[in-house]
């Protein structure tokens, strides 16, 4: 991957964060639409790298918590990617996938709610970060989650049946243990 720029440091869960060269002058753009309020350019800046970081950690947090290695996380102006060992199962795959959506609204609905029913809402600064690691998480994570190809929806959904036939499964093996108890007794 040439066009991206690996970063000495800092190492995310152990794992190399490579930056696009888009993702920088991405960053570069909105911190100029917004530098008449340098704090609050940096604060967006950081609070939308931050909402896709969060992302791909969850992706690999998930990855890792199913014994796949996580080989690096990419970042980009308006993506991610997080690298791990290819999955044994489609149901692993599709866990890794909901990792990344997870993680984003376990930050994203607290911040959202903050920013309505406490006075941290009327703070400009917290505002800045409510509205972009919050509401518009929130809106990200449910585009995500669309089933079409290169978004993570596409795989996540099929977690759905896979688990509704376990389920199915589960019942009747349950039934048929009964069964074979009741005979026995």
């Amino acid at each position: 991957m040439r066009s991206y720029i690996t970063l000495k440091r800092p190492r995310i869960l152990g794992i190399g964060l490579h930056l696009h060269w888009s993702a920088l002058v991405g960053a570069g753009v909105l911190f100029g639409a917004l530098i008449r309020q340098p704090i609050h350019a940096v604060l967006a800046v950081s609070s939308y790298f931050a909402l896709i970081l969060l992302h791909e950690m969850g992706h690999a947090l998930m990855a890792r918590r199913l014994g796949y290695d996580t080989n690096g996380i990419y970042i980009g102006v308006v993506h991610g990617l997080c690298e791990y060992d290819s999955p044994h199962y489609l149901k692993e795959d599709a866990i890794i996938a909901w990792g990344g959506v997870l993680m984003q609204l376990a930050i994203a609905l607290p911040l959202s709610v903050l920013a309505q029913v406490t006075p941290l809402g009327a703070n400009s600064y917290f505002s800045t970060v409510a509205a972009i690691l919050g509401h518009f998480s929130i809106l990200m994570a449910v585009f995500n989650l669309l089933p079409v190809s290169g978004l993570d929806g596409q795989i996540a959904w099929r977690l759905i049946p896979i688990l509704w036939r376990e389920a199915r499964d589960n019942r009747a093996a349950g039934r048929a243990a009964k069964s074979i108890i009741q005979r026995i007794r």
